[in-house]
């Protein structure tokens, strides 16, 4: 009651301030909270002239509420309670807030509030950067893959040039009492004539672990270093030395080289020198730490336009990666060859030893030693990681409101599919294999079924562009789901390549990259234009003239066809083909060329092709080399 008493005693005087609207969260966790949940409403509306909603929780079927919050509080953990009516709660803020177009969240913690947060963050081990307590500006928490609630809701200006649109907007959550005790907040409603509001379970010591830190520290006498009022001062000082931190680690990443491919999901990046992470020669063991914490954040910040995790600021795991990035911070001396590259967040970062794509004109591409390839790490078989990384798309006659829905792929893709077929589709990442599965399945097609260019060669033309071998999977692949349960590819929508016949096409997507913060630079000077459409039909009119196997299609039917298909992968290498370019759009009835005479197929120049633009199944049977983490700490060398 004290924020909307302070907030609308403002609007009095200030005229620019924004309407407010309540919002009341009803716990359902005792007989009486509904009640008491009318009785705030009504006092808002009489005392303060705000309108509110109640919003009651809805708990699982089953679900004891009190039953699950004690047994948790005993196990000395988090209660099922605590943590489960936190998300429910801000869940529900969410969508509230998307709904009425409200971008900002008021809450009233206050610095009591803090002092517990920081207590308990003590209590678990969370120093350092848990230290910092809660943050008086943030993103909302427990949102993340909802759409218009976790950082997306609309779109960034429409910049010509990019393969794809990228997300904007989402929710901010505003802490303007972290600096107020309860006490003072208590005495600003009595003197306005307003009642102090209060849930009454935040008073039970046995129900969840905040409130035995609250009874604690409100009914006994603690030491002073860690009295409600050095908490808060930790958390204070905690916040403006990582503030520092930040500011210096933007500024450096404000001038670093990134080239980022959105399509699929990667970037190339130059880190700065050592030496630039501290304003001042790192000599001590004092600078070495300093000039760290520039370090992880430097890392995380750069990390964050390709990491498909919500990471929730777990910037320790990357302390291993910036000591691999920056030997100067290691107590070894000698770095072996497996320690040049490390995973996290999802991600695998490698040393970049081609030659660096930041050269001027003038000068040698050489590679450059500080230079870094970031792509996803290979997807993990099960757990967590498969919820935002299978998504299956109901017929439209069965869900009619599934091809609305925007879903979050792997953290990286907001997609919605329309699905007018009458079996499901699926969203999963591509794999090389998948490539194999759909010329089996199409094995039958003709060049005038779908188009004038065979699909497998329209997919192998796409993903030939791709340059780093190791960067043609990952992203995501639309599939359809056969009557005998195979999943056929029929579409990859980061580069907007569809292979159905588009008179008769029954799937029709929208993608979107998530939310990014370039910094000071435009998205055209970082974003690379991708691998277009132009691009695709060039490729293919450049490997149906240079190599003589696209100018056939492959019966893969039988063992003949598939023993064809392994001797064209053994002969791929000694057969080479020339560059290509980069993409963005549906590739339908693109006009191939006709076959060439059999006096064009006995030219030499078919020797003369670079082996990556080769359509040929090489890149099928190249071997695994990107590193697999069974977990997601920080690992060197996983397996």
């Amino acid at each position: 009651m004290a924020l909307a008493t302070l907030y609308s005693k403002a609007r009095l005087t200030n005229y620019n301030l924004p309407q407010i609207h309540g919002i009341i969260i009803d716990h359902k966790a005792r007989p009486e909270s509904t009640e008491e949940a009318e009785w705030v409403a009504e006092q808002l509306r009489l005392k303060l002239d705000i309108d509110s909603t109640i919003i009651p929780l809805k708990w699982p079927d089953g679900y004891d509420v009190l039953g699950a919050a004690t047994a948790g509080n005993k196990s000395g953990k988090e209660s099922s309670f605590e943590s489960k009516a936190r998300e429910f709660r801000y869940q529900a803020l969410g969508r509230l807030c998307r709904d009425k177009n409200i971008y900002a969240l008021l809450v009233a913690h206050h610095a009591d509030d803090q002092a517990e947060t920081v207590f308990m963050r003590l209590m678990s081990k969370r120093w350092r950067w848990g230290l910092q307590g809660m943050q008086p500006v943030e993103w909302i928490p427990e949102c993340y893959g909802i759409h218009g609630v976790h950082q997306s809701g609309s779109i960034r200006r429409l910049v010509t040039g990019l393969p794809m649109q990228i997300e904007k907007g989402g929710i901010q959550v505003l802490r303007p009492l972290l600096g107020f005790e309860k006490s003072r907040l208590i005495t600003t409603c009595q003197e306005n004539g307003i009642v102090w509001a209060e849930d009454k379970t935040n008073q039970i010591p046995s129900l969840t672990a905040r409130n035995s830190v609250r009874h604690v520290m409100q009914y006994h006498t603690l030491p002073p270093a860690i009295s409600s009022k050095s908490l808060v001062s930790v958390a204070v000082r905690m916040q403006k030395r990582i503030k520092s931190h930040q500011e210096a680690a933007e500024n450096l990443f404000n001038e670093c080289p990134i080239q980022l491919d959105l399509q699929t999901g990667s970037l190339i990046v130059r880190f700065p020198p050592a030496s630039s992470l501290l304003d001042r020669p790192i000599v001590t063991d004092s600078d070495k730490h300093s000039a760290k914490n520039t370090a992880m954040l430097l890392v995380d910040r750069i990390a964050e336009l390709v990491s498909p995790r919500n990471r929730n600021k777990s910037i320790g795991r990357a302390s291993i990666g910036v000591e691999t990035i920056y030997p100067i911070f290691r107590t070894e001396l000698v770095l072996s060859k497996d320690e040049q590259n490390f995973c996290v967040w999802g991600l695998w970062f490698r040393r970049w030893d081609k030659p660096t794509p930041f050269a001027s004109p003038e000068l040698p591409a050489e590679p450059h030693k500080m230079e870094w390839l970031l792509c996803r790490q290979p997807f993990q078989k099960s757990g967590k990681e498969q919820a935002t990384t299978r998504i299956t798309i109901q017929p439209l006659h069965v869900d009619c409101t599934a091809g609305n829905e925007w879903h979050l792929f792997d953290g990286r893709y907001w997609i919605r599919v329309k699905n007018h077929g009458d079996r499901p589709v699926t969203i999963r990442p591509f794999e090389r294999e998948d490539v194999l599965e759909f010329m089996q399945d199409n094995r039958s097609a003709t060049e005038t079924e779908h188009s004038r260019v065979p699909p497998d060669c329209l997919i192998n033309a796409a993903l030939n562009l791709i340059k780093t071998k190791d960067l043609r999977r990952h992203f995501p692949g639309i599939y359809r789901t056969n009557k005998d349960g195979r999943e056929i590819l029929i579409a990859l929508p980061t580069f907007l390549v569809t292979v159905e016949d588009p008179k008769h096409d029954k799937v029709r997507y929208d993608i979107r990259y998530k939310k990014i913060d370039l910094g000071l630079r435009s998205p055209k000077d970082i974003i690379t234009k991708g691998i277009t459409k132009t691009d695709i039909s060039e490729q293919v009119r450049r490997l149906r003239n240079k190599n003589r196997v696209l100018a056939k299609r492959f019966d893969l039917s039988g063992e003949t066809g598939l023993k064809d298909a392994q001797q064209i992968s053994e002969k791929a290498p000694h057969q080479q083909a020339s560059g290509g370019k980069k993409a963005d759009t549906t590739f339908h009835n693109s006009k191939a060329p006709a076959a060439p005479s059999p006096q064009a197929q006995q030219r030499p120049e078919t020797h003369n092709m670079d082996q990556n633009d080769l359509e040929g199944l090489d890149w099928l049977t190249e071997n695994e080399v990107a590193p697999r983490a069974t977990t997601d700490e920080t690992t060197n060398t996983p397996k």
